[in-house]
């Protein structure tokens, strides 16, 4: 056999194949059989064979001799065509579309985990994510597919104690910070959160994730320089709307009762048994921003003319 580059082929005795390239086919062969022999090869399914039917039952071959630039094209193929039974992917030279044992995914994580990329290369990384391309196509991949409670537990459990960097939190902050968005940012964000009901479970799992939890004296510094920020007038008119918004008579629509404000409507609630009962929800409800509050539906009504 000579140093030559090519495609061949392992048949075992049962007829199915296995098929490869090689810059160096004979040095290919004799690291298949070193494998084998060791027990260790990187194929469960080929090692299986050759402890059934043994070395004598495997039978080497050359299928076509090329040059360096065309093996791959030439592997892909003979895939194509003989079907082989043995080879686990099924592209040439890529593990697309490869499963792995379950054991294998977990030596891969414990091997990577605490390995830092370089700068460069998440800069490369990332300027491949912020291409519309690249985010028009994993929009689409993950369209209709919600993730389980499974995944979002490791998620979660990954992400838990890890310290961010400057520079990540730099960029969640410019994203995420209501103050910093334009106003066409806000009104989308807006239409996306108008009459989104928050069921009873996800309101249980905020109050959980919240509960015992106090900002940091950073954050705070943070949100009242953010809100001090506004001018005079701007704070003046929130809290005037926010006052009139209280003191507006609000009524039931499933019994059409009527309460003098929010604030009379909430102490109604407690009264009834509902003890965290709360103005601001009453006022989503009203404001069309949810479908319902505490088991009714609410409205505004406008104050009779004296």
């Amino acid at each position: 056999m000579n140093n030559v580059a090519g495609i061949y082929a392992i048949t075992s005795a049962s007829g199915k194949q296995y098929v490869g390239s090689a810059v160096n086919i004979r040095r290919r062969w004799h690291v298949h059989l070193h494998h084998l022999r060791a027990g260790s090869h990187h194929n469960p399914h080929l090692q299986s064979a050759f402890k059934k039917h043994g070395e004598s039952g495997l039978r080497f071959e050359i299928l076509l001799i090329c040059g360096k630039p065309d093996l791959l094209m030439y592997e892909q193929l003979a895939i194509d065509c003989l079907v082989p039974g043995y080879n686990i992917c099924k592209t040439a030279g890529s593990h697309l579309g490869m499963k792995r044992p379950e054991a294998t995914c977990h030596k891969i994580s414990a091997a990577l985990t605490g390995r830092k990329m370089s700068a460069a290369a998440r800069a490369a990384m990332r300027a491949i994510r912020d291409t519309p391309e690249w985010r028009e196509k994993a929009s689409a991949i993950r369209k209709g597919k919600s993730p389980t409670t499974e995944a979002i537990a490791r998620s979660a459990q990954a992400r838990r104690g890890k310290p961010l960097s400057a520079e990540t939190k730099a960029i969640l902050s410019a994203k995420s910070t209501l103050f910093g968005q334009s106003p066409d940012e806000r009104r989308r964000r807006s239409e996306r959160l108008k009459n989104r009901v928050v069921t009873a479970e996800t309101r249980a799992k905020l109050s959980a994730a919240r509960m015992g939890k106090r900002l940091s004296d950073d954050h705070r510094a943070k949100l009242s320089a953010a809100m001090n920020a506004r001018s005079p007038e701007a704070r003046a008119q929130a809290a005037a709307a926010s006052f009139a918004a209280r003191a507006k008579p609000v009524r039931i629509v499933d019994t059409g009762k009527v309460f003098e404000s929010l604030v009379h409507a909430v102490i109604w609630l407690k009264d009834s048994g509902i003890s965290k009962a709360t103005s601001s929800y009453l006022s989503h409800v009203c404001a069309g921003r949810r479908k319902s509050a505490y088991g009714y539906r609410w409205e505004f009504v406008e104050r009779e003319a004296t």
